[in-house]
C-alpha cells in the first residue's frame, strides 16, 4: 500500500516496493532545486516509467537519505528532501521498470546562463544553467573576416580564457565581435613619381584624397595600373593598391599678357615687363615659378616656388631684374613657366599666366 503526495506538478511517494534487478536502456540525470522554501531533487529518466514506484537513496559525505518516488506515465519526478549542505551527492533509483540506476548532482540551486552577442558571430555556453562553483565554458564563433574583441560575464571581462566559475545567481554572458582588420597600402602616383601614400584595411573602401592640382592640366581621376580602369573609391580594397593620376589638356586662360609680360633674358635673368597707359606707379608682384613636366606624354607645369618682389612702373613701362629672388626655385636646366599678379598703390591690378621661358643652369654667369 503506497501513500502519495503532490508537489509542484510531480509526485513524491512512500512505498514498500523496490526492484534490485537492473533493466537495460535506462539512464538518469539529477539536479537540485528549491521550489518555494522546499528543496527537491529533480530526477529525469531517459524513458517514461509507467506508474512504477521506485526506491530513492541519496548519499553524500555524512549524509544518507532514503525515500520512495512514483513516476506516473512520465519520465521525471520531484523528490522532497531535507535541507542539504552544498556538496556532491549520488542519487540511486531502484524500480521494476528501470532496475538500479544512479546519477551525481550538486546540492546547490542551478542558475540560468544567458548569452548575448554584438557584431558578426555567434556564441554558446556548455551549460545553459549551472550551480555555484561550476566551470562554464564559452564557445565563440566569429563570422568571416571577424574576430572576438571581448568576452565577459555579468560585466567582468575574461582575459586569456573562455571559462568562468559560476556564481550563486543568474549570469549574462556577453561576447563582442569586431572586424579582423588586415592593413594594406594605397600608393598614389603622378607621372611615375611617388605622390602620396595612405593606409587602409582589406575589405573596406578608402577615402578619396583631394584632387591634385597641376598648372596647365585638368585632373581626370585615379586609374589602375592598366591606365584604362578608373578606380572606384566606393568598393572594398582587396590588398595593396597603386593608383595613377590622369590629366587632360586645358585651354589657356583668356587673361593673358595684355598688361603684364614675364620672360627670361638671354643671360637667364628673369625679367618682368609691364605696359598699359593705366599702369603707372609702384607696387608688388607675386610671382609663381613653374617647371615643365611630362605627365604620360602630356606637357604640364608643376609649381616649384612663389615669391613677392617690388615693382616700379614708369611711363607705362617697367623692367625689373628678379633673377636673384627666382634662382632658388630654378634648380635645373629645362623649360619653365611663370604666372604673376601685380598690385600697385593705386589699386591697379594685372596678371599673366603660363609664360614659358628656357633656363640653362650651366650657362648662367
Amino acid at each position: 500500500m503506497a501513500v502519495f503526495a503532490l508537489a509542484f506538478g510531480a509526485y513524491v511517494v512512500v512505498a514498500d516496493e523496490s526492484a534490485s534487478a537492473a533493466t537495460d536502456g535506462y539512464t538518469m540525470e539529477a539536479d537540485y532545486q528549491v521550489l518555494g522554501d522546499q528543496p527537491y531533487v529533480h530526477l529525469t529518466v531517459s524513458s517514461p516509467i509507467y506508474a512504477s514506484p521506485a526506491k530513492v537513496t541519496i548519499t553524500g559525505e555524512d549524509f544518507v537519505y532514503n525515500t520512495l518516488a512514483l513516476f506516473l506515465n512520465d519520465a521525471e519526478a520531484y523528490v522532497e528532501v531535507p535541507e542539504m549542505d552544498d556538496g556532491l551527492y549520488t542519487v540511486t533509483l531502484d524500480s521494476k521498470a528501470t532496475g538500479m540506476i544512479s546519477a551525481d548532482f550538486r546540492a546547490s540551486e542551478a542558475y540560468p546562463v544567458t548569452v548575448r552577442t554584438s557584431g558578426e558571430g555567434s556564441a554558446t555556453v556548455d551549460k545553459p544553467s549551472a550551480h555555484a562553483g561550476d566551470t562554464v565554458t564559452i564557445t565563440a564563433t566569429p563570422a568571416k573576416d571577424y574576430k572576438v574583441k571581448e568576452m565577459s560575464y555579468n560585466g567582468k571581462v575574461l582575459t586569456g580564457t573562455n571559462t568562468f566559475t559560476m556564481p550563486a545567481g543568474e549570469v549574462l554572458v556577453f561576447v563582442e565581435f569586431e572586424p579582423e582588420y588586415v592593413e594594406c597600402t594605397v600608393t598614389f602616383v603622378i607621372a611615375d613619381d611617388f605622390y602620396y601614400e595612405d593606409y587602409a584595411y582589406v575589405g573596406y573602401p578608402i577615402e578619396k584624397p583631394a584632387d591634385p592640382k597641376i598648372i596647365g592640366a585638368d585632373f581626370e581621376g585615379w586609374f589602375l595600373k592598366d591606365h584604362e580602369t578608373a578606380f572606384d573609391f566606393t568598393q572594398p580594397l582587396e590588398g595593396d593598391t597603386v593608383l595613377y593620376a590622369h590629366f587632360g589638356p586645358v585651354a589657356p586662360s583668356e587673361e593673358q599678357t595684355e598688361k603684364f609680360v614675364a620672360a627670361m633674358s638671354d643671360d637667364c635673368n628673369l625679367v618682368l615687363t609691364a605696359y598699359d597707359g593705366n599702369i603707372i606707379g609702384k607696387g608688388t608682384a607675386t610671382v609663381t615659378v613653374l617647371q615643365e613636366v611630362d605627365f604620360l606624354g602630356l606637357k604640364a607645369y608643376i609649381e616649384v616656388g612663389t615669391f613677392t618682389i617690388d615693382i616700379d612702373v614708369s611711363d607705362c613701362y617697367a623692367y625689373q631684374n628678379i633673377s636673384e629672388e627666382a634662382s632658388e626655385y630654378i634648380t635645373e636646366s629645362g623649360n619653365y613657366a611663370m604666372s604673376a599678379d601685380i598690385v600697385l598703390d593705386n589699386k591697379t591690378t594685372a596678371s599673366s599666366n603660363y609664360i614659358v621661358f628656357d633656363a640653362v643652369i650651366n650657362e648662367q654667369a
